[in-house]
């Protein structure tokens, strides 16, 4: 690719997002055949959640299945990390759906799961999935409000993952409002916490792509396109360019 234009670098950050959902350890063939021969009710319930996680992006019908599958389960086991997960996909159901009440109550139920197993990080990703709901609701100060608040808590769990996830989602909050300052600082924080070549340090670069671009800067426009096609490249994304 000689240059980046804002077509290509669209089509780059289509790309990027659908590794994100398609990046699954685990197959729905298997997960079936675990279900089936499994003795625990708990190891059943975990491969159900995992169905759910793996129909979210491509199949609402199928993660509704296994949504009511899930709650069947749930009345006879004992709350766990499991349980948290199932609410937290259940949530982002609904707001696929666009019933954000239903998915504010389910995460809700998650939120006070995670605080009496003590569970940081799911915490952390309830609480930034109620942040993406305020969005969608049109109250951008609560989304930033909630997603700053998370900063202490990040602090303390593994800085490489979740440094990058806060900055990274503080500026595509910035930038969905056009505060695009606030935007390429939060971007750029995140860009610092990824590695060269990787799907994160790629979804960063596409947002560092379209950030210049709204702002007329179409020399850094093209400096970001090109970092993100050869990222694509050693990707092996080979439609892409």
């Amino acid at each position: 690719m000689k240059y980046a234009n804002p077509i290509q670098i669209l089509l780059l950050g289509i790309c990027f997002s659908n590794m994100s959902f398609t990046s699954k350890p685990y197959q729905p063939d298997s997960l079936l055949s675990q279900i089936s021969s499994s003795v625990s009710d708990a190891a059943k319930y975990n491969s159900i959640v995992n169905l759910i996680d793996y129909y979210l992006e491509s199949d609402l019908n199928a993660a509704k299945k296994y949504i009511d599958l899930g709650d069947k389960y749930m009345t006879d086991l004992q709350p766990d990390e499991t349980f948290t997960r199932y609410y937290h996909l259940k949530a982002d159901y609904y707001i696929k759906l666009g019933n954000f009440s239903a998915a504010q109550k389910t995460l809700l139920k998650s939120l006070r799961l995670d605080d009496r197993l003590g569970l940081a990080q799911n915490y952390y990703n309830d609480r930034d999935l109620l942040a993406v709901i305020q969005m969608y609701l049109g109250n951008s100060k609560k989304t930033i409000s909630i997603r700053k608040s998370l900063f202490p808590l990040v602090k303390k769990l593994d800085k490489d993952k979740f440094y990058y996830k806060y900055f990274l989602n503080l500026g595509v909050t910035f930038s969905h409002i056009r505060q695009f300052d606030s935007a390429r600082y939060y971007f750029q924080n995140a860009y610092a916490y990824t590695m060269p070549n990787t799907f994160h340090r790629a979804i960063v670069v596409v947002n560092l792509a379209f950030l210049n671009y709204n702002l007329k800067q179409f020399s850094k426009t093209i400096q970001y396109g090109k970092e993100a096609a050869s990222i694509a490249r050693k990707l092996h994304i080979d439609d892409i360019y």
